[in-house]
């Protein structure tokens, strides 16, 4: 895989970003950070998702994925995935970051 391109559709505002280039991490995780378009906050929204390798074949998958207000805090977070705030849930998400936490939630085998 040489790069991975993706789309966004929010079903309130419709098409919100098209090839949008994916962010690796160092770990191998990938993020969709969409900066200057605007996208709900707090909803589902459709993101498909296409890879492309060095013989410029590709392939696609459509995800539904959900979105984070950039401006939620670790307290925020916690509370809303959790059944309270605690010290080390805060710890970790000032440690990696409120994405980081929230994929290490989901995927905790990962």
């Amino acid at each position: 895989m040489t790069h991975l391109v993706a789309s966004v559709i929010d079903s309130n505002l419709g098409l919100t970003v098209e090839n949008l280039p994916v962010e690796f991490s160092s770990d191998g995780t990938w993020n969709l950070v969409v900066h200057d378009a605007e996208i709900s906050t707090d909803a589902g929204v459709l993101s498909t998702v296409c890879t492309y390798d060095a013989a410029n074949n590709t392939g696609s998958r459509t995800v539904l994925l959900y979105t984070l207000d950039s401006a939620l805090n670790g307290s925020q977070l916690v509370n809303r995935i959790t059944v309270g705030a605690t010290p080390e849930p805060l710890s970790r998400i000032q440690e990696i970051g409120p994405g980081a936490y929230l994929t290490e939630q989901l995927y905790p085998d990962a």
